[in-house]
């Protein structure tokens, strides 16, 4: 019978052709099939990563699976990697965790509108403007507003400065916390901006800490450990955000502009569905509200419930006009949230500075 190890990298050989990442793929074990082909139905659902519908069929969801390759060195590490993102595992073969719930918090229960301000910090994330914002930041009227800090640096310094700061944190917000997210990605000093590993590791850390949040607030403001943001800037967000319900939308993100690192002269938005593009220049933008239809979550206030429709995040993998082509975590929670008929907005006049 076919080794796990034998296993394992068969699915590594098949990254080595990323235009085949469109569809489940299919381990076959000849042991047991000899050199017949059995009939396999593709699963529906969307999450499912790893399926095992027949005795010796191993069948593959390569788009998800791209974003654990770099776990693949034991089924039963991948698997429980796969399953504390949220995603499914189904499988005869081998033991399938269950999900670990993260059981030392206690998210206090309020009749008011709660909102959590939450940043995933890296290893060069900017804690200084991160720290001042928190401290200048405008509150808005007849909330209650808690602090969650994810720390994926792989390093003890920010626990020794959130120790520091959290009497400080206390005196203004309701409450403040700190989730280890485990270590962060090595990334080569040489690396395009867009490689796949960096952004499969977001979107896998951004689920698994979303996941343990989203359930506990109304909305979630989520800043960029790069990200100096005004002062008033999640008043200002949080008005647009009651405004569009006062008047029925369903508006699921309201977010600032920032400059990309792509292309610091274009703001992190897209103007178009399915791919990024149609994205305005910095120097065009007004100052007032406006639709997009994709955007980055470096200052951007979301509606819980629309996060909880597209969690666990991951890559989109698709070839329009035949190139290949990959979105990010962003991307693919745009796309999706324009299918369900969610709306996302975007305001010209809460402008951050985008450290990089």
């Amino acid at each position: 019978m076919i080794s796990e190890q034998e296993l394992l990298k068969k699915i590594a050989d098949k990254f080595a052709r990323p235009q085949e990442l469109t569809d489940f793929f299919a381990v076959i074990d000849r042991d047991i099939w000899g050199d017949t082909n059995p009939q396999i139905q593709e699963p529906a659902d969307r999450t499912l990563v790893w399926s095992e519908p027949l005795d010796g069929v191993y069948l593959i969801n390569m788009p998800l699976m791209i974003m654990f390759k770099t776990k693949l060195f034991s089924v039963s590490e991948l698997f429980r990697e796969i399953v504390d993102c949220t995603f499914k595992v189904e499988s005869k073969r081998f033991d399938v965790p269950l999900r670990v719930r993260e059981s030392s918090y206690s998210f206090e229960k309020t009749e008011k509108t709660k909102i959590a301000i939450t940043t995933m910090f890296s290893p060069k994330g900017f804690i200084n403007y991160w720290e001042q914002f928190l401290i200048d930041a405008s509150i808005p009227d007849n909330v209650v507003v808690d602090v969650i800090l994810g720390d994926n640096s792989g390093t003890t310094i920010f626990k020794s400065w959130f120790d520091l700061f959290y009497p400080r944190a206390k005196a203004k917000y309701r409450e403040a916390y700190i989730m280890d997210l485990g270590v962060p990605h090595k990334l080569e000093d040489d690396a395009h901006y867009l490689e796949t590993n960096k952004h499969a590791h977001v979107a896998r850390t951004y689920s698994k800490f979303l996941y343990d949040v989203v359930d506990h607030y109304d909305y979630i403001l989520k800043i960029e450990d790069d990200m100096e943001p005004p002062a008033d800037g999640l008043v200002r967000l949080y008005t647009h955000m009651k405004n569009f319900e006062k008047s029925r939308k369903k508006v699921a993100a309201v977010a600032g502009c920032y400059p990309q690192k792509f292309d610091p002269t274009t703001i992190c938005v897209s103007m178009q569905p399915e791919i990024w593009g149609k994205i305005p220049k910095v120097k065009d933008v007004q100052p007032r509200l406006f639709r997009v239809e994709m955007q980055g979550g470096g200052f951007t206030l979301y509606n819980a419930k629309a996060i909880k429709e597209v969690l666990p995040y991951r890559l989109v993998f698709k070839k329009p006009h035949g190139n290949y082509y990959m979105t990010g975590w962003d991307g693919y929670i745009g796309e999706e949230w324009s299918n369900t008929g969610w709306e996302q907005h975007c305001d010209g006049s809460v402008m951050c500075n985008h450290h990089f």
